[in-house]
């Protein structure tokens, strides 16, 4: 879960760098698109990089792939290929919270 927030802080200081900002302020499509580039975490291990070249296809579709292209292989080396899927996504983390909830006083769960 750490490394899912740490991506979407990286993702976010990345996204606020001076071209893609104003973009961003200006541009609903390029807002969506950063949108799903946060959620890859939480899609299966198997679709996430599948993930990734349909929001590359859709950037290149509504014309700002220029504006994407570092933060999209940014996103691809560094959290795909280094850190791997297995690690990043979500994916499994309902047992870590089924395991973590205190019963009440009752002894309710």
């Amino acid at each position: 879960m750490a490394q899912v927030i740490l991506m979407i802080q990286n993702v976010f200081k990345r996204a606020n760098q001076f071209p893609l900002r104003t973009v961003l302020m200006s541009n609903q499509n390029a807002r969506t698109i950063l949108n799903m580039l946060i959620a890859i975490p939480l899609l299966g291990t198997r679709l996430m990089a599948d993930a990734l070249q349909d929001i590359r296809l859709q950037a290149e579709a509504v014309g700002l792939m220029d504006n994407f292209l570092g933060l999209i292989n940014y996103i691809d080396r560094q959290w795909l290929y280094v850190v791997g899927p297995d690690i990043l996504s979500v994916d499994g983390l309902e047992n870590i919270f089924l395991f973590s909830r205190r019963p009440s006083e009752n002894g309710e769960c």
